[in-house]
């Protein structure tokens, strides 16, 4: 009662209140002095003292010009977790509604920051300029409470498992790459017999990377952590069998397969709502919540070197005179200059997926607009052998910069409470506060340079030098064998670099590409070297046969 006429005494001469539900907080103190069975009575006896000390207070409160926010502000001691929202009044939907904000552009998400600017905005008091307008809003949800309610817990469970195994499935796939790369060395130096794994090996590692978001449409994947890391790796062992079939089309099809399924995944995904981003291995965290919709930047890393890879199979495709065949090599010279029926497919692929990654209703991503246009740009200009010279590469960085400025300055013509990323940041920079965001991206790229994913550069910079170096020199030969492969490095290199400088994800992004690229390299390295193998089975299931010189080896897709 002392407690009741505290709040309706500063209640009654004062526009904002703040009160502390303390029992939880107490509860959550002992739990660490106290038994299994006390501590959890302890906390079931809290939860029940501060349920109905909160109806008391709602009392005290006029739904019909008052706004009632209800906040989880700090994780129990137990762990990180998703904390609840609730809010009401003025403002609100009137029944069955998700609350959502500027900052998530997610359902049912918000942000502690957004708080803020609602209370602000709820006085008519204008939000400063030196804070984001992500005011909370609500949005109708027919779904009764108890559904919504399991929802929530629901998320919260994936938000949790999938923190939970993270640093052990970002390991794991750096094993798996790892492996793919020896068995790799071992195929073409001293066993050729196991070139049917180290082919399997090297799909897997592609395959990996469209189960991470694939998962989330399995429920039951997410059991645990174990049982979410177990989904995964069975789900791409799956999707990697069944890509090894479309040998039977062209022996370098099954990469490509790979590659075309992780674009169309990310690309369905962004267009219809990102759901598949959302607490999934390489996308985005609700509990780190570094970001809510959009495209992430691992799933930006994927996307956009996929493009790339895409676009040099198409051309070597459509590029070998008289050939239909995905695995033809002519004996001729290539023809050097790529036609522009052949590029006007890959310009528009380029076109379509910077659309999906930069637009302010799609992937909102400013890094990814800035270090792709001009990774594409140079790719075209490369397959037209035209020379990129300097004054080439400040138009096509100036090119760049426009189309992320249109995609910011039609993000920043809506209100300010709806704006996303882009539009804040145009606010930003007309207050002279950019500064701020340039600081924070550096600083988060240099804490960036001992995680686990800078170990993909010095094993890919050795798995590389290994190929060139190698008696048959199968790196050189694939090169010009492959002429589109010398577009897709440089292109891809660039890609890689800018996306390091203007991003916030620091080198796990150039690494994420880095591995794309060498388990395709893998696949086609041992196609080229090893082009007359049998492709016949033994009773061990490995693909046979003896390897041929690579001036003989007329087999493999760029």
């Amino acid at each position: 009662e002392v407690y009741l006429r505290a709040v309706e005494t500063a209640w009654s001469d004062s526009d904002v209140v703040i009160a502390e539900l303390s029992d939880l907080e107490r509860a959550e103190a002992a739990r660490n002095v106290s038994i299994g069975t006390q501590a959890e009575r302890l906390q079931a006896q809290s939860l029940v003292r501060s349920d109905e000390l909160f109806g008391e207070l709602l009392k005290s409160v006029d739904l019909s010009q008052d706004l009632v926010i209800l906040a989880g502000t700090t994780p129990p001691s137990s762990g990180n977790e998703l904390m609840v929202f609730g809010m009401d009044g003025i403002g609100t939907a009137p029944d069955r509604a998700w609350a959502i904000s500027g900052s998530t552009r997610r359902e049912g998400y918000v942000a502690l920051t957004d708080i803020a600017s609602t209370v602000l905005s709820s006085l008519g008091v204008e939000v400063p300029n030196s804070a984001n307008d992500t005011r909370i809003r609500s949005i109708g949800d027919p779904a009764p409470l108890t559904e919504r309610l399991d929802s929530m817990i629901s998320w919260s469970h994936r938000a949790v498992i999938r923190d939970e195994v993270f640093g052990l499935m970002s390991v794991i796939f750096i094993v798996i790459l790892l492996a793919a790369l020896v068995s790799t060395i071992l195929c073409l130096s001293r066993l050729p017999r196991i070139a049917g794994v180290s082919r399997w090996l090297s799909l897997w590692v592609l395959a990996i990377l469209s189960s991470v978001y694939l998962v989330a449409l399995v429920p039951a994947a997410y059991a645990s952590g174990v049982s979410l890391v177990f989904w995964i790796l069975a789900l791409a062992a799956a999707l990697a069998t069944a890509a090894s079939f479309g040998v039977n089309v062209a022996r370098s099809l099954p990469p490509i397969l790979l590659v075309a399924l992780l674009w169309a995944v990310l690309a369905i995904d962004i267009v219809t709502g990102a759901e598949l981003q959302m607490n999934t291995m390489f996308g985005y965290s609700a509990i780190v919540a570094g970001r809510f919709a959009g495209m992430g930047n691992q799933a930006f890393s994927m996307f956009m070197i996929s493009v790339l890879l895409l676009s040099a199979a198409w051309v070597t495709y459509r590029e070998r005179a008289g050939s239909n065949s995905l695995d033809a090599v002519e004996d001729k010279p290539d023809s050097g200059v790529v036609s522009w029926s052949t590029l006007s497919a890959v310009i528009a692929l380029s076109i379509v997926s910077i659309v999906i990654d930069g637009a302010p209703s799609l992937g909102s991503d400013v890094g990814g607009v800035l270090a792709f246009g001009p990774a594409a740009a140079i790719a075209v200009l490369m397959y037209r052998k035209i020379r990129v010279s300097l004054r080439l590469l400040v138009v096509i960085g100036l090119s760049s910069v426009g189309v992320l400025a249109l995609f910011a300055g039609l993000d920043y013509t809506r209100p300010s409470s709806e704006q996303t990323h882009l539009g804040r940041f145009v606010k930003k920079l007309l207050d002279g506060d950019a500064g701020v965001i340039f600081q924070r991206k550096l600083q988060a790229n240099i804490n960036l340079l001992g995680a686990i994913w800078t170990w993909i550069i010095p094993i890919a910079l050795a798995y590389l030098t290994y190929l060139m170096w190698r008696p048959n020199h199968t790196l050189t030969q694939l090169l010009a064998t492959f002429p589109a492969a010398r577009v897709f490095g440089v292109s891809g290199l660039t890609l890689g670099v800018l996306a390091m400088g203007v991003n916030d994800s620091g080198v796990s992004m150039p690494a994420m590409m880095l591995a794309i690229a060498l388990a395709t390299i893998s696949y086609l390295a041992i196609n080229l070297d090893l082009g007359g193998i049998d492709q016949s089975t033994e009773d061990d299931g490995i693909d046979d046969g003896d390897a041929m010189p690579t001036d003989t080896a007329k087999a493999a897709l760029q």
